[in-house]
């Protein structure tokens, strides 16, 4: 398994417009229930951007940081 960042692989599927492979990802994540969990909010229709505002709201992370760290990957969120 590798170890990938979530969340920088959550900003590489906004990059490339939301287009992912769920093959590729059981691949690199397993069937935790984590990954169901992934799964389901990205199948769920809701736009990428709201998911990872989502996501890093839980984990403490402000709209300013959150920014700055999608600005490394030259995202605009």
């Amino acid at each position: 398994m590798n170890n990938v960042n979530p969340m920088q692989m959550l900003m590489n599927i906004v990059m490339g417009g939301g287009q992912i492979n769920p093959n590729q990802i059981m691949g690199m994540f397993g069937n935790s229930p984590q990954m169901q969990q992934a799964q389901n909010m990205m199948n769920s229709g809701n736009d990428p951007k709201q998911i990872i505002a989502n996501i890093a709201k839980q984990k403490g992370i402000d709209q300013n940081q959150l920014n700055q760290m999608a600005s490394k990957f030259g995202i605009k969120l």
